[in-house]
């Protein structure tokens, strides 16, 4: 028989039921939980068995007594501090504001960085999408993916077994002729018949590819996106077996996708890709994206080994072509965007890091102006833990109520930031920049992640007041509290936080101010032109294949296709009645082309003459098509395309002559591209200037600083140029008429066409909305780092209070009292302000050589943005220092 011993539970459960039981009823549940324990081993149960019914009882009785707690906790107490905490907004809305607003702004911003590169990097949104992924070669020397090929297609289909199936595809804009003549064209793609199935895509009408509609000869056939089939064909429910012209050549329609399939990019057509390795020599053909759907039960890893053993393979039979290359398998946004995964490099991590500094920078700041209220509740505080509250329920209190003022700064954050991403996405949608799947919208993921920085931010910016205001013993906070005054102190660290957002926001205030008044300077007259009279094109011919198009040259074919289209296309827009002036270049007047960083040839070695500036190439008709005068020098001749003097030929404009030139001759002065090490500087053409125009609109952003230089383009050698059309009617009425005419020259080629008043107001936009947001946070941070300062000052004098009145009663003159209140704001404020001019100086340092901001006097910039801080500053520590000035001795000393 088992001693009474025997049948009580082991000591660490006891232990451990004193633990987790608490309340009235705990002695009675453990005495239970032993009764059965003890009757367990009477019943013939083994002690082990015994022993783990009892740890079953036990976490079951503890559940019931913690759930029956917390919902008492949460319907008495937590409900009444979050209705209190709601209430303390609503009593000081200053700081309520600026706490919300730097909440609001500075925990979405945190986010931004990582959510803009989950959702560019997402998987496809398909079935298993994170399943499909991208197949390519990596140039080890050229240090950039390169794109498939024909035979690269054929041989990873062939030799990769981690793939259930391989598909291959190739974009272009397509002209879909659906009785609308001069519309603009539409995203195409040709697919492989396997990239419907590996991809899961189901047709909403008809049938999708097979195999013998990628056979070169057969039949073509078309899939329409679900969109065109509405808009361009009014859902005609008898599409399927129609012909549809795309191009030059009749299609059959076989199927309509629905709406949410537009793979690979954001198309809306689909052809059969008929491309086979035996019509080319080995590396030439359509470049090609390359996928496929791994096989089940296979791991990404795997299928990476197998591809650089596939490519190794590859380089025993061809060293020549596959010993630089390593075989990749990566995420399908790898293939759109050509760049390795960084969300680990160390820029990103560094980025990423600045950001949530920032992020506890602000928390601690609303911390120090929660500090202040906190203080200004000691009494109160000190006489509810003299009447028994515990410290761990006041200092609960105090989280919830910060925890409410963040959560609902972030809620408030969260709406503005879609409404921006969704005014973004509008004005970004015409040009097409995103793929499909990136979604920029608010995700679930995103919102839990900024509700979580919320409690952070609220246990951040309440606990530690909290602690503070419970930290001293309750008779001492009750004789602060009566003599006026607080037993809560300032340390070094609230100070560094006021001091260390004061020098941040000075400089990205004079920096921000910069950038917004470029972007909203008045360009009119300083352009060189007026966009208002200007069409703007982009005419594109795509990649044919020779073999069907027998009638192209076998050598260079499509060059001379392309270079009859462009020079076609110019001819007929410069005999087209109301046109004025044409001109063709691969960056217009108007638009922000590329920019070159160039070294003037100088007989002083030792003169550093390196600067950037503006580079455009033009056809050699460019500046008399569009009646453009050549100051000096001479216009581009045919013969400056072929590239067969020494030094290129190019033409400067003014803004080139007095800012990179000094002013000084022109003509014949020599430049060449700073390398800056890469390359030997013997092995870097030169470039010769012939002749001198007027300004032409090369910086939209900054007429005044728009020195770059022309290059004459060989008609042909890439398949999109663009186009500037002076117009002497409406632009907007001729940009129809444009597309006819180019459809005249070659029904192939595509057009993207818009007045350029329209283009650049688009663009504008975009960089002022970019530059008022920095404005504003600077803004924020700027005003949060001054209210910090109210709420120190009001601190100061709420705990001095008595201090004040009786030095009054002595007969202390103003300036005494008025030092006293203000003396560390002001030092704070001073060290702010003269560290965040060095700061300012270092930022408007690096964008003074930047062509998108205006000249700018320095020292002056500075000065105004550090006065106008000072003086809101000043504005803002006013109000506490009249109220310490208006204490009065009777007040003060009342209660002695």
């Amino acid at each position: 028989m088992s001693s009474d011993g025997d049948r009580r539970p082991p000591r660490l459960w006891a232990l451990l039921s004193r633990l987790l039981l608490h309340g009235e009823a705990a002695d009675l549940i453990r005495q239970d939980l032993d009764e059965a324990f003890a009757r367990d081993l009477e019943c013939g149960l083994r002690p082990r068995e015994a022993r783990r019914r009892y740890v079953r009882n036990l976490s079951d009785s503890a559940w019931s007594v913690w759930k029956e707690g917390l919902r008492g906790s949460v319907t008495r107490g937590t409900l009444q501090d979050a209705r209190l905490g709601v209430r303390m907004l609503g009593k000081q809305p200053m700081l309520t504001g600026v706490a919300m607003l730097a909440l609001g702004l500075g925990i979405p911003a945190s986010l931004t960085l990582r959510h803009g590169v989950d959702v560019i990097f997402s998987p496809l949104p398909v079935p298993e999408g994170d399943r499909v992924l991208g197949i390519r070669h990596w140039d080890l020397e050229a240090r950039q993916a390169l794109p498939g090929s024909v035979h690269d297609y054929a041989r990873w289909r062939e030799s990769l077994t981690s793939f259930q199936a391989i598909g291959a595809a190739r974009t272009y804009l397509l002209n879909v002729h659906a009785g609308d003549s001069g519309a603009p064209p539409v995203e195409g793609a040709e697919v492989t018949s396997s990239t419907f199935s590996l991809l899961r895509g189901t047709p909403l009408v008809g049938r999708l590819f097979t195999e013998a509609d990628g056979v070169r000869g057969a039949p073509d056939v078309v899939i329409l996106g679900e969109d065109l089939w509405r808009s361009r064909f009014a859902g005609d429910p008898e599409i399927l077996g129609e012909t549809v012209r795309i191009g030059s050549r009749p299609h059959t329609v076989v199927g309509v996708m629905p709406s949410s399939f537009r793979f690979p990019d954001d198309n809306d057509v689909w052809l059969p890709l008929r491309a086979a390795p035996t019509d080319y020599a080995v590396g030439e053909g359509p470049p090609l994206w390359v996928y496929g759907r791994l096989a089940d039960g296979v791991t990404e890893e795997e299928a990476r080994l197998e591809m650089e053993v596939a490519r190794a393979r590859a380089a025993d039979d061809d060293p020549a072509r596959f010993e630089r290359l390593r075989g990749e398998v990566v995420g399908m946004a790898m293939l759109f965007f050509g760049e390795s995964e960084f969300r680990d490099d160390p820029e990103f991590v560094l980025i990423q890091s600045v950001m949530m500094l920032l992020l506890l920078i602000v928390c601690g700041n609303v911390g120090t102006l929660l500090l202040a209220r906190t203080a200004q509740r000691t009494a109160e505080i000190s006489i509810r833990s003299a009447l028994g509250a515990s410290r761990t329920r006041i200092i609960a209190q105090l989280f919830i109520e910060a925890l409410v003022l963040a959560v609902a700064a972030t809620g408030l954050g969260l709406l503005a930031a879609e409404g921006i991403v969704r005014w973004l996405e509008r004005t970004v949608e015409p040009y097409g920049i995103f793929p499909f799947w990136v979604d920029p919208s608010l995700t679930p993921r995103i919102i839990l992640t900024a509700l979580g920085l919320a409690v952070l931010s609220g246990a951040v910016a309440g606990v530690i007041p909290a602690l503070k205001a419970t930290g001293g013993r309750v008779r001492e906070n009750l004789q602060h509290a009566a003599a006026g005054g607080a037993s809560i102190r300032f340390g070094l660290g609230s100070s560094a936080l006021i001091v260390g957002e004061v020098i941040l926001s000075v400089g990205f205030l004079a920096m921000g101010g910069v950038m917004v008044r470029s972007a909203f300077q008045d360009t009119q007259g300083t352009l060189g032109f007026d966009p208002e009279r200007y069409v703007t094109a982009s005419v594109s011919l795509p990649w044919v294949d020779p073999a069907e198009h027998l009638e192209l040259p076998e050598e260079d074919g499509l060059a001379v296709r392309r270079r009859q289209t462009q020079l076609g296309v110019l001819s007929r827009l410069a005999e087209e009645e109301g046109v004025v002036g044409v001109g063709m270049a691969l960056s217009l007047p108007g638009n922000e082309g590329p920019r070159a960083r160039i070294v003037l040839e100088s007989e002083n070695a030792d003169e550093d003459l390196s600067r950037v500036v503006s580079e455009a190439e033009v056809d050699v008709a460019f500046f008399g098509g569009l009646g453009r005068r050549i100051l000096a020098g001479r216009d581009f001749t045919p013969a400056d395309a072929e590239r067969a003097s020494e030094a290129r030929p190019v033409i400067v404009n003014t803004s080139f002559v007095q800012q990179i030139l000094g002013g000084r001759n022109a003509l014949g002065r020599r430049f060449r591209y700073d390398v800056r090490g890469q390359v030997d500087p013997e092995d870097v053409e030169w470039f010769e200037v012939v002749g001198v125009v007027g300004p032409f609109g090369m910086n939209p952003m900054n007429p005044t600083r728009d020195a770059g230089y022309y290059v004459p383009l060989p008609p042909g050698q890439v398949g999109s140029v663009r186009y500037a059309v002076e117009v002497a009617g409406d632009p907007g009425s001729f940009v129809s008429r444009f597309r006819e005419i180019v459809e005249e020259v070659d029904v192939e080629a595509t057009v993207l066409a818009q007045p350029m008043a329209d283009l650049m107001e688009t663009e504008a936009k975009v960089f002022r909305l970019v530059f008022i947001l920095q404005v504003v946070l600077a803004g924020v941070a700027f005003l949060l780092s001054v209210t910090g300062l109210y709420a120190l000052m009001s601190f100061t004098v709420s705990q001095r209070t008595r201090e004040i009145g009786i030095r009054t009663a002595l007969g202390a003159r103003a300036w005494s009292i008025v030092s006293t209140i203000a003396r560390r704001a002001a030092l704070q404020l001073g060290v702010g302000l003269s560290l965040g001019s060095v700061w300012a100086w270092l930022l408007l340092g690096s964008i003074t050589n930047d062509q998108m901001v205006i000249p700018i006097n320095m020292p002056v910039t500075i000065g105004v943005t550090v006065a106008c801080a000072a003086l809101v500053g000043v504005v803002a520590c006013a109000s506490p220092t009249l109220r310490g000035l208006r204490i009065r001795p009777t007040e003060a000393l009342r209660g002695l």
